[in-house]
């Protein structure tokens, strides 16, 4: 079985996405890129201990760019949460959108 290599932030050395992680009181918040090409973002999740004392990774919350708004003109952005941590369904999605091309 072959030693897995982190590196200072504890990532995995041959993973080809980085992760941010900081210890809290709740347990360890985990940022990294979304694999998505057509809609680049970042994942916000927290990892626990379960009561067996497994560890797994509960999902907060999803940032990306819709990069296809509906309305020409504008960029948007979608954030999705996930505010019950005994579900894996996300709770919430809110789009955030403005228009490009003018000044304010």
């Amino acid at each position: 079985m072959q030693e897995q290599k982190t590196d200072s932030t504890g990532n995995d050395a041959n993973s080809t996405i980085q992760k941010i992680r900081v210890k809290t009181a709740f347990g360890t918040l985990i940022a990294s890129k979304s694999e998505n090409p057509d809609n680049p973002g970042i994942y916000i999740c927290i990892e626990q201990t379960d009561k067996d004392g497994d560890m797994y990774e509960q999902d907060i919350v999803l940032v990306e760019d819709t990069a296809g708004s509906p309305i020409e003109g504008f960029c948007a952005l979608r954030v999705v949460t996930w505010e019950d941590m005994n579900s894996e369904d996300y709770t919430r999605v809110v789009q955030l959108s403005e228009k490009r091309g003018e000044s304010p």
